[in-house]
C-alpha cells in the first residue's frame, strides 16, 4: 500500500522543487514592491508563460523519458526523436511568447496605460525570456535523462518535478532580467530583438515538417480552455498581490508544487499506459498524499520561523487547502486516464494543459480565501466563533465547486 521507493525517489526531487518554487515567489513578490518594473504585468507574464509553454516542455518530457525507457527504441532514433520535437518545443515556445506579449499589451490598454515603450519592452521580453528557457530545458531535460539511465534511477520520480521547477525559476527571473535591461533600451532595439526572435520560428519549421516521429500536439479546444482560464487566473494573481503581496510569495508554492506532485502520479499512468506495463494505482496515490502533507508541512513550518505574523487559522487552513488541492488532481488524473483509456485518447497531451490550468486556478481561489482570513484576523482581534464560521464557509465553498472541474 506504500511505495517506499516512490518516497525516496520523489521526495529529495520534490525537497529541491519547493527551494526552488520558494526562491522563484520571492522573487515573485520583490518584483511586486520594485518601483522600476512595477507599471509591469510581471505576475501575469509569468503565470502565462510558465503555464502555456509548460505544458508543451513537460510533454516533451514525459514523452522522451518514456521513450528512453523502451528497450525496443534504438538509441540513434531517440536522438532523431530528441532533436526533431526539440524544434517543435522552440517553435511553440516562440509562438506562446508572442502570445504572452499580446495578452501582457492587452492588460496596459485595458488599464489606459497605453504607452509604446511598455508595449515594447512587454513584448520583446515575452519572446526572448521564452525561446532561451526552452532552450536552457532542452538541454537540462536530455542530460537529467542521460543521468537517471546512468545511475539506474528511475526518471518518473524526478523529472518532471525537478525539471519544472528550474524552468519556472529561470522563466521568472529571465522575465525579471529582461524587464529591468529592456525598460533601457530604445524602442527601435527592442523591436529588432522581437523581430529577430520570431525569425527563428521558420528554421525550426522546416525541421518539423521534414520530421517523420513528431509528439502529438494538443488539440485548439484544450488550448483554448486552458489558455483562457490561465489567464483569467493571472489577472486575478496581478490584481489581488497589489493589495496581499504574500499571494505572488505563496502561489509558486502552493500550485507548483501540487501540480508537481500530480505530475508524478500523472507520468507513471502514462508510462504504464504507453510500455504496457503494471502501476498500481493505490500504492503511489497514498504515498504522493503522504509526501505532500510532508512538503506543505515544511513549508508552512519554514514560513513561521522567517515570518510568524500569520494566525494560527491562516496555517491549519493553509495546509488543508493544499492537500484538498492535491487530492482534486489526483482525481482528475483518474478520472481523465479511464476515460480517454476507454476512448483511446492520449492522456499525456490531454491531462497535462488540464492539470496546470485548473491547479493554478485553485490555488488562486485558495490564496485570495486565505488573504481573506488574514485580513478579517487583524480587523477583528475577538475571532468569535461567528466570524471563525463564516470565513471557513467563504474558503471553503470554491473547493466545494471544485469536482465541477473534475467533470470536464
Amino acid at each position: 500500500m506504500f511505495d517506499l521507493n516512490l518516497f525516496l525517489q520523489s521526495t529529495p526531487s520534490l525537497g529541491i522543487s519547493c527551494i526552488g518554487l520558494l526562491i522563484t515567489g520571492n522573487i515573485l513578490e520583490f518584483s511586486i514592491k520594485n518601483k522600476e518594473i512595477k507599471m509591469y504585468p510581471v505576475l501575469l507574464l509569468s503565470n502565462c508563460i510558465l503555464n502555456f509553454k509548460g505544458n508543451i516542455e513537460l510533454l516533451y518530457a514525459m514523452y522522451l523519458s518514456s521513450m528512453r525507457k523502451n528497450s525496443f527504441i534504438s538509441y540513434k532514433s531517440y536522438l532523431k526523436y530528441t532533436f526533431d520535437n526539440a524544434n517543435l518545443v522552440l517553435f511553440q515556445s516562440i509562438i506562446i511568447g508572442f502570445t504572452v506579449g499580446i495578452i501582457g499589451i492587452s492588460k496596459i490598454v485595458l488599464c489606459g496605460k497605453i504607452n509604446s515603450h511598455i508595449c515594447t519592452v512587454i513584448m520583446a521580453t515575452s519572446l526572448i525570456s521564452c525561446f532561451i528557457t526552452s532552450l536552457l530545458f532542452i538541454f537540462t531535460l536530455f542530460l537529467t535523462i542521460e543521468l537517471s539511465e546512468y545511475f539506474n534511477i528511475d526518471p518518473d520520480n524526478i523529472i518532471l518535478p525537478c525539471i519544472g521547477t528550474l524552468t519556472d525559476y529561470f522563466s521568472v527571473k529571465f522575465i525579471l532580467i529582461f524587464t529591468k535591461k529592456f525598460n533601457q533600451l530604445p524602442e527601435q532595439i527592442l523591436l529588432f530583438y522581437s523581430i529577430l526572435s520570431l525569425l527563428i520560428s521558420p528554421f525550426c519549421l522546416v525541421i518539423i515538417l521534414k520530421s517523420k516521429r513528431k509528439m502529438p500536439i494538443q488539440s485548439v479546444e484544450i488550448l483554448g480552455f486552458t489558455y483562457i482560464l490561465s489567464t483569467i487566473s493571472g489577472y486575478l494573481l496581478d490584481h489581488f498581490s497589489d493589495k496581499y503581496s504574500f499571494i505572488a510569495s505563496f502561489f509558486p508554492v502552493y500550485s507548483g508544487l501540487a501540480v508537481s506532485i500530480s505530475y508524478i502520479y500523472l507520468h507513471k499512468i502514462f508510462t504504464s499506459i504507453r510500455n504496457n506495463t503494471e502501476h498500481d494505482k493505490s500504492s503511489s496515490y497514498i504515498t504522493l498524499l503522504t509526501i505532500s502533507l510532508c512538503m506543505i508541512i515544511s513549508y508552512t513550518l519554514l514560513s513561521i520561523i522567517i515570518e510568524g505574523k500569520k494566525p494560527l487559522v491562516f496555517y491549519s487552513m493553509f495546509i488543508i487547502l493544499f492537500l484538498s488541492q492535491v487530492i482534486i488532481l489526483l482525481k482528475i488524473i483518474e478520472s481523465l486516464s479511464c476515460r480517454l483509456h476507454y476512448f483511446g485518447g492520449d492522456v499525456g497531451v490531454v491531462s497535462l494543459p488540464i492539470l496546470a490550468a485548473v491547479g493554478d486556478t485553485i490555488s488562486t481561489i485558495f490564496l485570495i480565501g486565505l488573504a481573506a482570513i488574514n485580513k478579517q484576523h487583524y480587523e477583528f482581534k475577538d475571532n468569535s466563533p461567528a466570524l471563525k464560521f463564516k470565513i471557513f464557509i467563504w474558503v471553503v465553498s470554491p473547493f466545494c465547486l471544485a469536482p465541477s472541474v473534475h467533470a470536464i
